[in-house]
């Protein structure tokens, strides 16, 4: 067992956050051992806030040891390194490329958000008013009941460019994008968006509930007929693979719960060295230990961390900040440099 298999990872997560399914797939596919805590769909969320003091927003949150880590890209790029022996990516470094364009494309490049403006508004949590303002602060205004039906044509035919690109690459009848043997972080970067808007077409429905009948009609098998088998077969694979790890992700959630994961993060270690790496000649002319802000800025970006900067690099950004109430308690938080603002804080 390596030193970091002797921590405890710990998710924070809630069952509906596609974000979140997609770190539980990977870990699934991996066969780590891991546990969630079950945190609300929407702000607040005292156990982050009021108990660790970590004001970022967005789900899933990663905790190993006394280090947490926030946003996907930069967990799955953590657990590739952390956790090396049976690694999804690529050792290719042509591959490698291919795999982090892939990701950017995904998240940021237009089938992320445009499948989350597919949302019916029929759909249940669309007539919750805190989830629903929720989102509207997060969005900066712009998600709405009304932008939703103004644009789910839009949208919908931005699917359908976005299933053609993936119908080509598939088109020479492999089963996963870089031809491996199984799945790889080709499939963990692309697969969990994919499923979810054939999900939301109702491709597993029967067909009876119409408010998505639009989206069954245009991202037809017919018209992607290697794109619908890929997402079964990785509906299949990702399946399998939570069978085969038994007692790993259970969601545990309530106030005994969350008192033993504090418990379990505080009187842990720091998983990763104490002396992290800091890039002095980085642009942004910041210095080792002085006070930053970082907050994301596609979404969330109302929602900002404040803390000492201990680690900097062009991929990640590093702050140590105190837990509330606990004097001599910090934590680690973990950023990706990728759309998040660094900010000296006076």
């Amino acid at each position: 067992m390596s030193q970091n298999q002797q921590h405890e990872l710990v998710l924070f997560n809630f069952p509906e956050s596609v974000f979140g399914r997609r770190i539980v797939r990977y870990l699934n596919l991996r066969n780590l051992n891991f546990s969630q805590i079950r945190v609300p769909p929407n702000m607040p969320r005292p156990i982050l806030q009021e108990r660790l003091g970590i004001n970022y927003r967005r789900i899933p949150l990663m905790a190993i040891g006394r280090d947490v880590y926030i946003d996907t890209r930069l967990m799955l790029r953590k657990l590739e390194t952390l956790y090396p022996e049976g690694r999804l990516g690529s050792s290719n470094s042509f591959e490698q490329g291919f795999e982090d364009m892939l990701e950017k494309f995904v998240i940021d490049g237009g089938p992320f958000v445009r499948t989350s403006g597919c949302i019916p508004v029929s759909a249940p949590f669309i007539s919750d008013k805190v989830w629903m303002k929720d989102r509207f602060d997060g969005s900066g205004g712009m998600f709405t009941r009304e932008m939703l039906v103004e644009n789910r044509n839009w949208c919908i035919s931005q699917l359908r460019l976005y299933f053609g690109m993936l119908e080509k690459i598939l088109a020479d009848g492999r089963d996963w994008i870089l031809n491996g043997s199984r799945p790889g972080l080709a499939e963990v970067h692309a697969g969990w968006v994919y499923d979810w808007g054939l999900n939301m077409a109702g491709d597993m429905r029967d067909g009876s509930d119409e408010s998505t009948a639009d989206m069954r009609k245009v991202l037809n098998e017919s018209e992607f007929p290697k794109v619908h088998p890929w997402v079964k077969r990785w509906r299949e694979v990702t399946e399998q693979a939570e069978s085969s790890n038994p007692g790993a992700g259970a969601m545990d959630e309530g106030t005994e719960k969350e008192d033993e994961v504090i418990e379990r993060i505080l009187n842990g270690q720091l998983c990763e060295p104490d002396e992290l790496t800091f890039d002095k000649d980085d642009v942004l002319g910041l210095s080792q230990g002085q006070r930053v802000s970082i907050s994301p800025v596609d979404f969330g970006f109302t929602h900002e961390d404040a803390g000492l900067l201990v680690g900097l690099t062009k991929d990640e950004v590093v702050i140590e900040v105190e837990v509330p109430g606990e004097a001599n308690d910090k934590l680690r938080l973990h950023y990706p440099r990728i759309n998040f603002k660094i900010k000296s804080v006076a």
